[in-house]
């Protein structure tokens, strides 16, 4: 996904991290051998014993190993030597559960304010502060917290629903 200075964000999909990480298919292949994502049928190889190339995309990726604020083990694919998501994987998650929740619960109940909701991440201990937002005429929930300049909001893409910045959102 390219962001609005034209670069490109490599986000890793979410049934890919899934199979390789989760599933173990990645983390029990050898190094050189492919294999294929269930899902989404992306083409993967083992390169290093803690690194995989999408032949598909043609990117590299490596795994990440690193302990949340709250001391969970945070466990993901990060694109080498490229732009990395904004988020990590945990919150992308949490979001992507609650958000069509929020979402219904503000049409069934227009009075409803989003002022002092927050939603904390239980891995990391992000705490992210969902708001509605005017943008292109269009009423949007978006997702801030202190260390980003500006909101993210949900988008739909083919490999999945990721945050982007509300500036690269379209409808």
């Amino acid at each position: 996904m390219a962001d609005a200075s034209g670069e490109q964000r490599f986000i890793v999909p979410s049934c890919c991290e899934d199979f390789i990480l989760h599933e173990d298919q990645g983390l029990l292949a050898r190094v050189g051998e492919e294999f294929e994502c269930f899902a989404c049928r992306r083409q993967w190889q083992k390169t290093v014993p803690t690194g995989f190339r999408c032949l598909t995309d043609q990117v590299d990726y490596d795994v990440v190993v690193e302990r949340g604020e709250l001391g969970a083990r945070l466990v993901y694919l990060s694109a080498r030597l490229q732009r990395q998501p904004l988020t990590r994987r945990c919150c992308q998650n949490m979001i992507r559960y609650s958000d069509p929740k929020i979402g219904a619960f503000l049409q069934s109940s227009p009075r409803w304010s989003l002022e002092g909701v927050v939603l904390t991440c239980l891995a990391c201990g992000t705490k992210w502060q969902p708001r509605l937002v005017e943008v292109l005429g269009w009423q949007k929930l978006c997702y801030q917290h202190p260390a980003l300049s500006a909101p993210l909001a949900l988008q739909e893409l083919p490999s999945g629903r990721v945050l982007v910045p509300l500036s690269e959102w379209s409808p």
